[in-house]
């Protein structure tokens, strides 16, 4: 029998027995069973209705073929944390101390939980000395199983030095999250100590990982305390408890069907002909605006007004109702109340439309209600063969079509360019709001989809259709809530296939944060730490503030990526030279020292009041000679050491604030290797034309220093996860 089989056998007859909770006998089986390595134990049945010393005979043998010292274990259904329960006794070095300590513990059982079923004791070998460390695991409900590992014993509740990954691990995820607790140190070794067995260690996490992945009715896992021995000694699980569920646990809610190929969403995000159901000329209604929108930016399909209470709008004929449209339409936009979308819904799919947008609100997101609008929203939908954006939904924008069915007050900016940032946010009134702070920097994007409560379609069909868009590099994301785990999952692994990194600000970060997710689209926020482990594995660049979203994912977008983290400072102030550097190492970035040829070089370059040591600090003289500031970055770029620039300017305005900038792109431009940041703290109104211009030749320019370390971060971190 296999591992895999023998396990299952265990499990299934604790279920067919209505058990959630395996002992510890069970649960330690279940682990040798998958080669995880366990103290030597022996079980000792407590009989019915027996007093406490009946079990001496059977103790004794059990303590002889274990032998002493040990640890003596209560096994009950009904007390999990044993330890908090007086259910163990460690260090017992003789017969006399096992038979106290066996009175003690029941006694202490009956005590705390009197109901308690006593199944009998583990007389379990006690283990030398090691370090405690825990590894558990859980079944996320949208994203499946994750597996936890940090500093164990009763440093997890102290401490909560913990990390998490997605289920299946690899050796490196696993190698990677005992190095990135902050306990890390303690198992590589401190204050003389030899080292813990690490490579026994992550061995061990991969076990635990294969074993959740293979076994669907794992709920939780808990292996607390692990004991990580010195090194070539192994790792051994003290303690284990595992509790299933039944049946299997499909992750999110009701499935969708999948969207096959581009084409179920060409015709949403590309269309050719456009029907905007409820354009109006009222001024300051939506559908006044959304109709507009199309016009104003230049729609280049077919354009089909609907209204029964008007004939023309804005020079083009108005129908009565889609059905009169006398050609095909691609794109149906719903701009009408609620109580108004189910039956003109249906006529669309007896026109044969094949993609839709609702605006409208009073769906999901107001309750219970609402949910039922929106269920038999989909059903209609789903029998004719539609695809949807929303409802609650503010509607999408793809800048090279022309294409504005959005009606975002955002999208009002006399001229929006196309770009190559394509930003899906669940929230469309915030997601217009942050849009129109990137075009007033005069930078545009590609696709603005502001999805709503994401019925139908949702974020993941939006990323996997992007990944295959020629005019997308970059991907943002404003995200409340994932539905389907595993086709997000799916969708991220694309992006990161194609080299298109994906940014992510995740909302509900906190338990009241994810209650109001909730209330605003109808999609229950999880487990905060469980995104931060999905969005690792999947190479995703995790932003906590807002405003980071598209500082981060212009600098993907625009620079190369680096080969590694060491980062060289160019700046014409020494407060601001310490300034950067604190940031570069707080973000784990590291400011090398240049090669003894780049330092001579500069030191030739500045005044000798200066300091040619990164980082550099060219001194206010580059007013009076603004080409050393170019010698100086060209030298810096030269330095094998320094694998990106972070150019720091402070108070230079115009004329020489357009010398400078003109100057970066000259040295940099040639041969885009090393990515380059610049951080101007001045005003932007007094240096604006010199970072227009450093902007129109795709360098990115931040006005603090936290940003512009944030860029840089996250270039490097991108260069790992794709490498």
């Amino acid at each position: 029998m296999t591992g895999k089989a023998k396990a299952k056998q265990i499990v299934d007859l604790a279920l067919s027995e209505d058990r959630k909770v395996l002992t510890e006998i069970e649960s330690k089986e279940v682990l040798t069973a998958y080669g995880v390595p366990v103290p030597q134990q022996v079980f000792v049945p407590y009989p019915a209705g027996a007093a406490l010393h009946s079990r001496p005979d059977a103790m004794i043998r059990a303590a002889e073929e274990v032998g002493f010292p040990l640890v003596l274990k209560i096994v009950s259904p009904q007390i999990v944390h044993k330890t908090e329960a007086g259910g163990v006794k460690v260090g017992i070095a003789s017969s006399e101390e096992l038979q106290a300590a066996y009175e003690e513990v029941l006694a202490n059982a009956r005590r705390v939980v009197p109901q308690a079923e006593i199944k009998g004791v583990v007389i379990q070998e006690m283990i030398p000395h090691g370090r405690e460390v825990v590894i558990g695991a859980r079944r996320d409900s949208v994203f499946g199983p994750v597996i936890l590992f940090g500093l164990g014993g009763i440093w997890v509740e102290l401490l909560q030095d913990t990390t998490l990954r997605a289920i299946p691990l690899s050796r490196e995820e696993a190698w990677a999250m005992i190095h990135e607790i902050k306990g890390s140190r303690l198992l590589q070794g401190y204050r003389g100590e030899p080292p813990g067995d690490l490579e026994s260690l992550t061995n061990l996490l991969l076990k635990v990982s294969r074993l959740v992945e293979d076994l669907e009715e794992i709920r939780e896992m808990d292996l607390n305390p692990v004991l990580v021995r010195g090194p070539g000694l192994g790792c051994v699980a003290v303690d284990a408890r595992i509790i299933l569920e039944t049946g299997r646990r499909r992750s999110g809610p009701e499935s969708r069907p999948p969207v096959s190929g581009l084409r179920s969403l060409e015709a949403l995000l590309n269309p050719q002909s456009i029907a905007v159901i409820g354009a109006s000329k009222s001024p300051g209604s939506m559908g006044e605006r959304l109709f507009n929108n199309l016009l104003k930016h230049g729609f280049r399909g077919k354009l089909y007004p609907v209204n029964p209470k008007e004939t023309s709008l804005q020079g083009l004929p108005c129908y009565a109702s889609v059905r009169e449209v006398p050609e095909p339409v691609d794109l149906a936009c719903l701009i009408l109340p609620a109580p108004a979308i189910q039956g003109v819904l249906q006529e669309c799919g007896e026109k044969g439309v094949t993609s839709a947008i609702i605006y409208a609100s009073g769906y999901a997101e107001a309750g219970n209600s609402g949910e039922v609008l929106q269920k038999n929203l989909l059903e209609t939908a789903r029998k004719f063969g539609i695809r949807f954006c929303g409802p609650n939904a503010m509607g999408i924008v793809n800048t090279a079509a022309h294409t504005f069915a959005n009606f975002s007050m955002a999208m009002e900016m006399d001229h929006i360019p196309p770009g190559e940032i394509a930003f899906i946010t669940q929230s469309g009134a915030l997601g217009g709001s942050l849009l129109s702070r990137l075009l007033e920097q005069g930078v545009g994007f590609s696709y603005f989809i502001a999805s709503g409560n994401e019925a139908d379609l949702e974020t993941a069909d939006y990323i996997e259709y992007l990944t295959q868009d020629p005019y997308t590099r970059t991907i943002a994301l404003f995200l409340e809530g994932v539905q389907e785990g595993s086709k997000f999952q799916k969708a991220g692994r694309k992006a990161l296939e194609a080299g298109k990194p994906v940014v992510v600000f995740k909302n509900g970060r906190t338990e009241l944060g994810g209650m109001a997710v909730k209330s605003h689209t109808g999609v229950l926020a999880g487990n905060d730490r469980v995104y931060e482990a999905i969005f690792k594995k999947l190479g995703m660049i995790r932003v906590y503030q807002v405003l980071d979203l598209f500082d981060v994912a212009l600098a993907l977008t625009w620079q190369p990526l680096p080969r590694g983290r060491r980062v060289g400072i160019v700046s014409t102030s020494g407060g601001a030279c310490s300034l950067m550097a604190d940031a570069c190492l707080e973000a784990g970035l590291e400011v090398p020292e240049l090669s003894k040829e780049v330092v001579e070089k500069i030191q030739k370059i500045i005044p000798p009041f200066g300091s040619a040591q990164n980082p550099i600090d060219v001194t206010a003289q580059v007013l009076a000679t603004p080409d050393l500031y170019k010698e100086t970055l060209q030298a810096v770029l030269e330095d094998p050491h320094i694998e990106g620039i972070i150019v720091l300017l402070t108070t230079l305005q115009e004329p020489i604030a357009s010398q400078l900038a003109r100057g970066i792109v000259e040295v940099t431009q040639p041969r885009r290797i090393k990515p380059i940041i610049v951080v101007w703290t001045i005003a932007r109104s007094l240096a604006q034309q010199g970072i227009d211009y450093l902007m129109s030749h795709r360098i990115p320019v931040y006005s603090v220093p936290e940003a512009g370390v944030k860029a840089m971060k996250a270039l490097v971190t991108y260069q790992q996860y794709f490498k």
